[in-house]
């Protein structure tokens, strides 16, 4: 349940930066002062967005993290579920955990 909360956390979260969007474009006859403060501006919104997606992407692998954990607790601590039940549950723990772990592999 906690996992599923983060995701939906960090899905949410990540929107801030989508809701205020990038600066506005200088006028075609800005002087060099504000063109220079534009630059800024669109640095610090990058930053940002930077910060917020990264921030993001990890509350989502905590929260697959938990629910790929669930999964194998659950397919090992449930002797009154059905054998089918269980090897399914232990298949999908496996599943998200090996998906967790390979997606920060770099093969090339």
């Amino acid at each position: 349940m906690i996992g599923i909360i983060l995701i939906i956390a960090a899905t949410l979260f990540v929107q801030v930066v989508t809701m205020w969007g990038p600066p506005d474009q200088p006028a075609a006859d800005a002087g060099l002062e504000e063109l220079s403060q534009y630059l800024e501006d669109v640095d610090g919104y990058t930053d940002l967005n930077r910060v917020v997606s990264s921030i993001g992407v990890i509350l989502q692998t905590v929260g697959m993290g938990l629910i790929g954990y669930a999964l194998l607790r659950e397919s090992h601590t449930a002797t009154s579920h059905h054998t089918a039940l269980r090897v399914t549950a232990l298949i999908l723990g496996v599943l998200v955990v090996a998906n967790l772990a390979a997606r920060s592999l770099n093969i090339l």
